[in-house]
């Protein structure tokens, strides 16, 4: 059987080639409306958002379809030979310009999508700022490249063009090197999870609880009430402590020590009963005191207590202190001082 094309070709017409090629053009652009403004805009219409801005899309991509196919439709008309260079240009001219408004779009889109909504969470304006700057940095970027490929398209020597557009992006990345490093440290931590607000966070000497995470920095507010706003390029960097991830529970640490002499088994079960009985300390996993160590001037004990949460451990801490001081002192259990015992020889 022969193929449709091989009867066009052998026909040897160069306008039933023409014809040719401009139905299949308008087929393909007519496919491309219907699959992503009636396939695939119904599934995406059933997940949520985005329906409108497919159809949006494959609006454009059926016109850069047909553009393209009438610059192939016209390439085999003889009459037109003299002057097809000129057109293709004019076609491939247009056709990059809705290219890069397409990307230009779809960026747009993304940024008011992801970044735009995560921001309008935060207290900062900064983060406003630096949305409408995305947004005019991606515009300037679309009419650099599109100016770029123009030139190409028509003959120019972009060379020069292309070396001077490096220098200046090297001096301006170089220029705002701080900055990027901290709207890059800030997309890091939204994409990690690592840092959230409400979290309770040590970083460095600071321990706070998070209030906002923004593009450009982060704000801790500490337990003495301070607000401390570390720059997002330090927090990425940095070693952190989240005393929420993974879990809120936290478990403190008690050290005590009692004099020599005193019954071991007899200290564990009076300090075990001491610090059950606290609000906030969970039952499972249980408290537990450890003999960790003879010292010179005491049996040192450590007990171990799981808390609901970080918040509590200072209150849990002065309670259970208080409760071990005092039962142990009620069992007349001494807890001793540091001393040393000097002798005198004459």
């Amino acid at each position: 059987m022969v193929a449709a094309s091989d009867l066009v070709l052998a026909a040897g017409n160069e306008y039933i080639q023409s014809a040719f090629y401009a139905m299949i053009t308008v087929i393909a652009a007519i496919a491309m409306r219907y699959l992503t403004g009636t396939l695939l805009g119904t599934i995406l219409g059933k997940f949520g958002s985005g329906r409108v801005l497919v159809a949006k899309v494959g609006r454009i991509l059926s016109v850069i379809i047909l553009l393209f196919g009438l610059s192939v439709s016209l390439s085999p008309l003889t009459v037109l030979t003299p002057y097809l260079s000129l057109i293709n240009k004019v076609l491939y001219t247009v056709i990059i310009i809705i290219t890069i408004r397409v990307v230009m779009l779809l960026t747009d889109k993304a940024i008011d999508r992801w970044v735009k909504k995560w921001a309008e969470k935060t207290e900062d304006t900064t983060d406003d700022q630096i949305i409408a700057l995305l947004h005019k940095l991606t515009k300037a970027i679309g009419i650099i490249i599109v100016a770029v490929i123009i030139l190409d398209i028509w003959g120019a020597d972009i060379g020069p063009l292309l070396a001077s557009l490096g220098i200046a992006g090297l001096a301006i990345a170089f220029a705002m090197q701080n900055t990027l490093g901290n709207l890059f440290g800030g997309v890091s931590i939204i994409i990690d999870r690592s840092v959230r607000p409400g979290d309770v966070i040590e970083i460095d000497t600071t321990i706070g609880t998070v209030e906002d995470v923004g593009l450009r920095s982060t704000r801790i507010r500490t337990f003495s009430n301070e607000l401390i706003v570390i720059p997002n390029g330090q927090v990425a960097d940095a070693k952190i402590i989240n005393h929420i991830l993974p879990s809120k529970r936290v478990r403190l640490t008690i050290p005590f020590g009692v004099e020599y002499g005193s019954d071991v088994d007899k200290v564990k079960k009076i300090v075990i009963k001491s610090v059950e009985k606290i609000e906030n300390v969970l039952k499972d996993p249980k408290p537990m005191v450890r003999f960790t160590n003879m010292g010179d001037s005491a049996l040192e004990f450590k007990v171990y207590i799981w808390i609901n949460r970080f918040q509590n451990k200072f209150s849990v801490k002065d309670v259970a202190n208080t409760a071990i001081y005092k039962d142990l002192n009620k069992a007349k259990i001494a807890i001793p001082f540091p001393q040393m015992d000097v002798h005198l020889k004459k």
